[in-house]
């Protein structure tokens, strides 16, 4: 599944400083003034990488922290229609996996004790 890169501007031309052609394949490259995740910037997400990249079968699960930036409704809503069921974690829960060691050994652990579940 191919990242979504958030770069610090207000403008299109923000862009400009970066070289997106060296980027992996298939990246989205798009701009925030605080080069943060928003809403439209998560739906965005949601429709383009992750919709296009996820396969077809069907129902999937996709595991997000409770970040209010997530928890949006255009996302949850067309979530529901793909029936793609969204497992976040509360404030202070963690998904524990040390990114560079689960890259090692393509697996990772996941610790949630009461998930909250959205869509189907």
């Amino acid at each position: 599944m191919p990242p979504m890169f958030i770069v610090k501007g207000k403008t299109p031309k923000s862009l400009f400083a970066f070289s997106q052609d060296e980027g992996p394949s298939n990246s989205i490259w798009t701009y925030q003034a605080k080069a943060w995740m928003e809403n439209v910037l998560a739906v965005k997400w949601f429709r383009d990488i992750f919709l296009k990249w996820r396969g077809l079968e069907r129902p999937q699960i996709l595991i997000m922290d409770q970040d209010h930036r997530h928890e949006v409704l255009d996302l949850l809503m067309l979530a529901r229609e793909e029936r793609i069921v969204i497992l976040g974690c509360s404030k202070g829960q963690k998904l524990l996996w040390p990114p560079y060691k689960a890259l090692q050994h393509s697996m990772f652990a996941i610790h949630v004790e009461r998930p909250k579940l959205y869509g189907v």
